[in-house]
């Protein structure tokens, strides 16, 4: 039979079809896989993108005399992306101290606030910011994996079929 002529059968006993529609598969649960862990694993990350911490403990309501540092439970991604706020609640008053930034350390110079009890530090961190890079991304291929998909069975169903008709044989075809 003619048909049966295109499929190739190796040593083992597997034609070279079985082994194609084989790997497709395993790419296929592959890619699945790797989408599920994605999303299980962003939905995590995504609370480190915008955070506000606040710090009491301010008894004396007076300027800050001498230099003082906050330790953030994160490091955020740059002074950029940070805003300290020094917040009197006897007064209702804001201040916004210049500050200095050492990876997870605040620290603000004597004299460099107006009276506060409480410390507000607003601040995008270094996982937050890769995790919106990475969603962006995953985004991008999430849209295309399907489409890449499509193509390969399509490939893989022309070859067989073209296989079938005898195609790229001498004295028939195109």
């Amino acid at each position: 039979m003619k048909a049966n002529r295109k499929f190739k059968i190796d040593e083992t006993g597997a034609s070279s079809t079985t082994q194609v529609v084989g790997m497709l598969v395993a790419l296929m649960l592959t890619i699945i896989i790797g989408v599920m862990i994605y999303y299980e694993v962003s939905g995590g990350v995504a609370d480190f993108s915008a955070q506000t911490e606040t710090f009491t403990g301010y008894a004396a309501l007076t300027a800050n005399a001498s230099a003082w540092s906050v330790t953030l439970a994160n490091s955020p991604d740059g002074t950029g992306n940070c805003n300290v706020t020094c917040f009197n609640a006897t007064g209702g008053q804001l201040s916004y101290p210049t500050y200095g930034l050492n990876h997870k350390s605040i620290n603000v110079a004597a004299d460099a606030a107006d009276m506060f009890s409480q410390v507000n530090v607003t601040y995008t961190s270094h996982a937050g910011t890769d995790e919106d890079d990475t969603s962006a991304m995953a985004g991008t291929v999430f849209v295309l994996l399907p489409i890449i998909a499509l193509v390969i069975v399509a490939a893989i169903i022309l070859g067989i079929v073209l296989g079938f008709g005898g195609y790229g044989k001498s004295g028939g075809g195109l």
